[in-house]
């Protein structure tokens, strides 16, 4: 497909830069509507009956938690990375976690969550200045 690499299982689904613009994102949307549809059932919050149909909206709360979905979060310091795929908020332990997903082959699995920790690592220090909150 892209004359770069062998046609591999492992270069085809994940890393073909052919597939890249489209299958790719679209397995990551889906991977992140399930994750997000599963949050949101465990905590009560209306879905769908089934996780493909499921429409995440902007925000979902309950009393006691606040799930944001690839919302940008405004900060007092410009921070480029600051819209991750899911922010999960627990009011009743002032609590946050960032959720930003990637869908790599096998042997990047260990670059990627490095990549993911750094890039959101400012951010994750202004939301716990900001908000009040520890990092889970």
């Amino acid at each position: 497909m892209c004359y770069k690499e062998s046609e591999t299982i492992g270069h085809i689904i994940s890393g073909c830069e052919v597939s890249a613009k489209s299958e790719y994102v679209d397995r990551h949307n889906k991977a992140e509507a399930y994750l997000h549809w599963n949050i949101c059932k465990n905590l009560v919050i209306r879905t769908s009956d089934k996780w493909y149909d499921h429409q995440a909206d902007t925000v979902s709360t309950t009393e006691t938690h606040t799930v944001l979905w690839d919302m940008a979060v405004q900060t007092d310091r410009h921070i480029s990375a600051n819209r991750p795929d899911i922010i999960f908020k627990d009011n009743m332990n002032s609590t946050c976690k960032l959720i930003d997903m990637t869908v790599p082959c096998d042997k990047n699995v260990s670059s990627k969550e490095i990549e993911k920790k750094s890039k959101y690592k400012n951010l994750e220090i202004e939301i716990q200045r900001m908000w009040k909150r520890k990092q889970r």
